[in-house]
């Protein structure tokens, strides 16, 4: 959430030029690269039991949100990284509570 609070910041404040907006990029973009196989691990261990569907779910979830996110990013105009940058931190945010205090998990072999 680092790349987003900046790239927020520096847009807002004194406008972001390309090379900003990249490298903020590439924090968070390296930031999902690293936890996003481990998320998408924990879920498929939860849903062992039926993992056909546990990974369609998974599948549907990423779709459905990145749908409704574009065009939430694009209603407040394509000159600026701000909405960008803002709605990756919502998204983001929104989604901490829920891994704050992940369940405890127990694996039988």
């Amino acid at each position: 959430m680092a790349g987003q609070a900046l790239l927020m910041a520096v847009a807002f404040t004194v406008g972001a030029s390309m090379i900003v907006t990249w490298l903020c990029l590439l924090v968070s973009l390296t930031a999902f690269g690293v936890f996003f196989p481990a998320v998408v691990t924990i879920a498929q261990a939860r849903g062992r039991e039926a993992p056909g569907a546990t990974s369609a779910l998974l599948g549907g979830g990423q779709f459905l949100l990145g749908a409704a996110a574009s065009p939430v990013v694009g209603l407040f105009g394509d000159t600026s990284p701000a909405p960008t940058a803002a709605v990756m931190a919502g998204a983001l945010g929104s989604a901490l509570p829920l891994g704050a205090k992940p369940p405890r998990m127990t694996f039988s072999l």
